[in-house]
């Protein structure tokens, strides 16, 4: 993978990281409270407006319940003043008599008067006149508005300004429709203690028989009742009231109104059925979709109930307000979190990228070493020279140098190594002490940085809680500096695990150091490497010749099969780096190699031993199983003086390798690998591709998997994405840059051009 791919991933990392335990740590709690602190405000306003329309549905039935109960008083107080002879059928009034008038004279007047005295007469209009006068008072109560006496056995009304027939009455004094004035009369049957008739009709009245207890009365009081003071006593005025009613037992709407048409006699008559007798004591509830109704009795009539109904949607609307505020603070949380995430992301990251690259060519940049008391110090660090860390800012301060230590982190080894003599090396080697100050610059934590040794430097980062980095991500860092640095460098990053104090810092740096001996054949050219556990060092192959081995080189020298030695080497090689073996086994491996070498061929043969002396220097510059491959044909062609030919020839390996190449373009391709199939170094691997094929190998990989690109592009509908991970790219913005380089467009504009072209 590049490191232009590799870094944003580095970065999306780091900010999923921040950002997951921001997630945990901060907002997980705050939206737990959040929830419950809607729940319980919810639990409030919903309890707090049950009891208080409770309370409010109690002063409204009390108000109506005090009305209803003065008018009923009224209504019997008018009653027990009236003669049960008063509307006689027998007596002589005239249909359409006025206040104080006398029947009409004539025939039926002189038979009237023969059977009724001046004195019954006298006593008739008195009464009459103390009725009206009695129903004149009975009209001035709040809820009345217009009272009058029906008799049972006759067609006679009375009212407070006159008295005369039902069919005149109803016409001409008080109109009334056939219907309404059929559902009146009929209403008036039986025993009756201030009843309430004509319901929903707009003359909603109260009627009262008398004799009070009798079934069939001889007069009815009727009193129709003023519709806005019932409502105004029925009224609740709040936000979240939908509308009060009075209903009967059947759930049928005596007076009142809602504003929802959602609520009938269904939902209200088991309601009303529920509802206790005492007011004060309790209230029968029943829910209706978005509305609560509660219902109470009333006392002066059994069969009534008054019902409140309850809009939840506008009762619950601070509670959505309540809702929607959370909501918006949690999406500041998020936005908060993200940012924050972000920007502790970007300032481990930043470095890295804002880096300048160096190019091969160009000489290390001048930076001042450090001082060497205070490398001296750093060196005394890492070797355990001091007691303590006390200790050592004691020595520290009396130097006059300021030393600060890191409570916590982790130690690095980072080992430089130089490249097998090459005709084409370009590059210069690197300067350990400006890379040390460069990288210790580059790292976002607290970091000492020093130069133990020539080819080493060591880096003490220190942990931020902040940062939340894991010492293999600041290995990662460290090996992204150095291939800035170092692009065609080579290099052993060792991590030496995670110090809680600053006298760690010592083991830290020594397990550091032996995690460098761990690097395994074929690493990248710039590789990190953590020390084994105990158990899995005991599993490594061993490092030394075999008695075996040494009897097959025995037997291939005193044969004269000098060719078959060097083979029987190779496979050897090969053998250790399938099974894992780290540079440093197989180094001690080819090492031993030589000196069997050397003891079994004859002293005339052997050389100088000088030129043994720089086999060994440049083993040490052996990394992967190309180099240690070559490395042993020359040793065997310096000390045998031939070099065993290939047994298959190099065009036929070629050949193979363009079959896998061609089988296997969606994956990683390296061409370390494929130069050890071959027993050459990866430049080497690179001229003899390029003089074979005609290209190099990098353009040829990048042009083959273009074509399989287009074949993608113009013959699916496969997401842009996808088609750069088939082809073996492993971010969208490689396989843009390289499509781009190559085509002049990108892979979306291919796709629409061709399309397009077709399609005309």
């Amino acid at each position: 993978m590049d490191l232009s791919t590799r870094m944003p991933s580095f970065k999306a990392s780091l900010f999923r990281r921040h950002f997951a335990v921001y997630l945990l740590l901060i907002l997980v709690p705050v939206l737990a409270a959040a929830a419950l602190v809607q729940m319980l405000v919810l639990q409030l306003i919903t309890d707090d407006a049950e009891k208080r329309n409770e309370l409010l549905l109690a002063r409204a039935s009390e108000k109506t319940e005090a009305s209803f109960e003065t008018l009923q008083t009224a209504m019997i107080a008018t009653l027990s003043s009236l003669s049960t002879d008063l509307l006689d059928p027998s007596g002589s009034m005239t249909a359409s008599g006025s206040s104080g008038a006398a029947p009409a004279s004539g025939p039926a007047g002189a038979s009237a008067g023969a059977s009724v005295s001046d004195a019954k007469k006298q006593q008739r209009a008195e009464a009459l006149l103390a009725l009206r006068e009695q129903l004149q008072r009975l009209e001035g109560h709040p809820l009345a508005e217009k009272a009058f006496v029906v008799s049972a056995r006759s067609e006679l009304i009375v009212d407070s300004d006159l008295y005369t027939d039902r069919s005149y009455y109803f016409r001409f004094v008080d109109p009334m429709d056939d219907s309404l004035r059929y559902g009146l009369l009929t209403s008036l049957r039986g025993r009756m203690m201030m009843d309430l008739i004509l319901p929903g009709t707009g003359q909603l009245a109260a009627a009262a028989s008398y004799p009070f207890n009798s079934a069939a009365p001889d007069l009815y009081l009727v009193v129709r009742l003023r519709q806005p003071e019932l409502l105004r006593l029925l009224d609740i005025p709040e936000r979240w009231s939908a509308g009060t009613a009075l209903v009967d037992r059947e759930g049928e709407r005596i007076a009142g109104s809602y504003r929802t048409d959602g609520v009938g006699p269904e939902q209200l008559r088991g309601l009303a059925a529920s509802a206790s007798g005492d007011v004060r004591g309790g209230f029968a509830t029943e829910l209706a979709g978005d509305y609560v109704l509660q219902a109470a009795a009333m006392r002066f009539h059994e069969g009534y109930r008054i019902v409140s109904l309850v809009d939840l949607p506008q009762l619950m609307k601070p509670a959505r307000q309540l809702r929607l505020g959370i909501l918006l603070f949690a999406a500041l949380f998020l936005l908060v979190g993200s940012v924050v995430s972000y920007w502790l992301s970007r300032r481990i990251y930043r470095p890295l990228a804002e880096a300048p690259e160096r190019h091969p060519s160009d000489p290390p940049p001048p930076l001042d070493g450090y001082p060497a008391l205070r490398q001296s110090l750093f060196e005394g660090l890492l070797s355990g020279k001091w007691r303590d860390a006390a200790q050592l800012r004691g020595e520290a301060e009396a130097l006059g140098i300021r030393l600060e230590l890191p409570a916590c982190g982790y130690a690095f080894c980072i080992r430089l190594h130089d490249e097998p003599d090459s005709p084409s090396r370009t590059e210069p080697r690197p300067d350990p002490a400006s890379l040390s100050e460069r990288i210790a610059a580059l790292l976002p934590t607290q970091v000492l940085s020093g130069r133990p040794a020539a080819d080493t430097i060591a880096v003490v980062a220190g942990d931020d809680p902040l940062l939340l980095v894991t010492g293999g991500e600041l290995a990662e860092m460290i090996r992204l500096a150095l291939r800035r640095e170092l692009p065609s460098g080579r290099a052993t990053i060792g991590i030496g695990g995670r110090f809680d104090a600053p006298d760690g810092i010592a083991a830290c740096w020594r397990a550091a150091e032996a995690a460098v001996e761990e690097r395994l054949v074929g690493s990248e050219p710039i590789a990190v490497c953590a020390a084994p556990a105990r158990s899995q060092a005991a599993a490594e192959p061993p490092a030394l010749l075999s008695a075996q081995e040494l009897a097959v080189v025995f037997n291939r020298r005193r044969t004269g099969d000098r060719r078959a030695m060097l083979e029987s080497s190779l496979d050897g090689a090969a053998k250790l780096a399938a099974a894992g073996a780290s540079c440093a086994r197989l180094r001690e491996w080819c090492g031993d190699t030589l000196r069997a070498w050397q003891r079994l061929l004859p002293s005339a043969e052997t050389g100088d031993p000088a030129a043994a002396e720089r086999l060994l220097a440049g083993l040490e510059r052996c990394w992967s199983e190309a180099e240690f491959r070559q490395w042993l044909r020359q040793a065997h062609r310096q000390l045998v003086g031939q070099d065993a030919p290939d047994p298959v020839s190099r065009p036929t390996r070629l050949g193979e390798i363009m079959t896998y190449i061609h089988a296997h373009y969606d994956k990683e391709l390296s061409i370390d690998e494929f130069a050890a199939r071959l027993d050459m170094s990866p430049g080497y691997f690179s001229r003899v591709f390029k003089d074979e094929i005609g290209e190099k190998y990098v353009d040829y990989i990048a042009k083959y998997r273009l074509e399989k690109a287009k074949e993608l592009l113009l013959g699916t509908d496969l997401r842009i994405d996808d088609i750069a991970e088939k082809v073996g790219y492993w971010g969208r913005n490689s396989f843009h840059r390289v499509f781009r380089k190559h085509e002049g467009i990108t892979p979306s504009q291919y796709r629409d051009a061709a399309r397009s072209s077709a399609g005309s």
